[in-house]
């Protein structure tokens, strides 16, 4: 999956065959409920009605989870930032997000 990050908005694509994109969700960051690690015990008051996984799948890889409403439900969208994008996103989130 690769992540787009422009202004404070996340677009999600999927890269098939290193050639085609397509994209997959375009989120307000803004609007997250909370960010966390994937796993994080700060996760676990929220009961999302859908959970999609944009993350490579990698065990050892550092995922987070956020929690926002879209259509007035409740999704879980799980992502592998690197670390500029967690400074980016930190900035405009302030104390809805967690690092742990």
């Amino acid at each position: 999956f690769e992540y787009s990050l422009l202004n404070h908005y996340l677009d999600i694509s999927a890269i098939y065959n290193m050639s085609k994109r397509k994209k997959k969700a375009e989120i307000d960051i803004q609007k997250a409920e909370i960010i966390a690690p994937a796993g994080s015990p700060r996760l676990n008051s929220f009961r999302p009605v859908k959970v999609q996984n944009f993350s490579s799948g990698d065990p050892n890889a550092k995922c987070y989870s956020i929690m926002i409403s879209i259509d007035q439900k409740l999704n879980h969208l799980i992502i592998e930032p690197d670390e500029k994008m967690l400074q980016l996103i930190k900035g405009w989130m302030g104390q809805k997000m967690y690092i742990d």
